[in-house]
This record gives structure tokens, sequence and C-alpha cells, in this order.
């Protein structure tokens, strides 16, 4: 499914002027109705049956995103897959690499309970799968980086990165990329940011661009917006 990216500057300015015409409405750039969005008939045919939608629960990945996602993952072929925040995107994963018999993802959330209902009825056999529940601060998450870096000398440095959490107030994701950036490939290592359209996420790509080894491509349009980069 084609997906339109555009510059996060060009997203700024549409906020602005949006701000402008239509008042100062949190995340303004969000549409009004993302439903259409969630409808399981939209989901590639390969995915369909491992994954279900639904309208009435617009928290989680979109068809286009996921889509998308899965796109990328039969085009760059990542070893070492990194989410924060699991679910939906728990089951692409895991059915990617099934699907090149191995692979590495490391998933974290802030409760267990969030990690077990992700791989509910999963076939885990030959992926290298290590679930991290672990507490949350104002702006990520406590990550236990000695147990990361662990993972990553027995098994490869991160290529994949995924952001779809932590629950939380404003800028609650800021803190999540930043602290995993020493630990990607620094050649091939690309980065998804979900709900990029909202108003603190929009804050968060503005500060991440700061970091010189976080390289910020644009954000896609689809559901709620997809920002997407890569790690230098």
């Amino acid at each position: 499914m084609h997906m339109n990216i555009k510059s996060w500057l060009y997203w700024k300015v549409k906020q602005r002027s949006s701000i402008l015409l239509r008042g100062n409405k949190p995340n303004i750039l969000v549409p009004d109705d993302v439903s259409g969005s969630y409808d399981n008939n939209l989901l590639n045919y390969e995915i369909k049956d491992n994954i279900q939608l639904d309208p009435n629960y617009q928290v989680t990945l979109s068809a286009p995103v996921l889509n998308y996602l899965w796109e990328r993952l039969n085009e760059l072929k990542p070893k070492v897959i990194f989410e924060f925040g699991s679910g939906l995107s728990t089951r692409l994963f895991i059915q990617y690499f099934k699907k090149v018999k191995n692979g590495t993802l490391i998933s974290v959330d802030q409760e267990a309970k969030y990690l077990e209902a992700s791989r509910q009825g999963l076939d885990m056999e030959g992926v290298n799968y290590f679930p991290m529940a672990v507490a949350t601060q104002p702006r990520g998450y406590e990550l236990d980086l000695a147990r990361v870096r662990e993972i990553v000398e027995k098994y490869g440095l991160i290529d994949f990165v995924l952001i779809d959490g932590p629950k939380g107030d404003w800028m609650a994701r800021e803190n999540t990329l930043p602290l995993v950036v020493d630990f990607c490939h620094k050649k091939y290592a690309t980065w998804y940011l979900d709900d990029a359209l909202r108003d603190s996420e929009l804050a968060i790509v503005k500060s991440w661009k700061k970091n010189q080894s976080i390289h910020v491509e644009g954000i896609l349009e689809g559901g709620k917006g997809l920002c997407v980069g890569s790690v230098r």
C-alpha cells in the first residue's frame, strides 16, 4: 500500500496554518475519523490471518502502517528488531521472522500483561525473543541497558526500531530511540514512530533532530501518521 512521505517541516507548517484556520485544538493534524484505517480487509494478504484490527479500538497500529512495516521488513530483511510497546507489532515481527526462518526480537512494555497478550497463540520456535517489562519515567522507559548490551553482543546490532509506547502524558516517548541508538547498526538501522501526527510526537521528533545519530526522513500519511528515519 502506497504511503506518501513528507518532511517533518512540511507537517509543522501545516500544523501552524491549521491552527490559524481552525483554532488551537489538540492533535489538529490527526484525522477526525481514522476508523477506516482499522479495516482488516485492508491488510496485506500475508498478514491478515495473523492480525485482528478493531475499528472501535484505535490505539493500535493501523492497517496502512502495518502494511508499510511489512513491506519494509521484506525489503530490508532486518535480523535484530527492537520494539518499544508490544501488541500487533509483536505479531507482525514474529510472523516475519518465521518467514525468514530466524531473527531476534527485543520487546519492551510497561506491563507484563501486555507482553503476554501480544504473543498469545504465537509459535516462537526459532525466534530469539526477549520480552522486557520495565517501569516508565515521565518521558520514556527505565530500560536495563546492560541487558540490551548483552543481547546485541550475542545476536548482533539492532537494525529495525519501532516506537509505539509507552502510554503517558506529553512527550512520553521522547526517551526511547535515544536510549538504544548506540546499540543500532550505523549503516543499516531504520526507525519508525507511530502516531507521528500528534502534537506530542511532532515535538519528540523535533528534539530527536538535534541528535547527530538520528536522521529524520519524514512522516508518512496513513492512520495517525508514521515518522520514519535512520541511524547514522
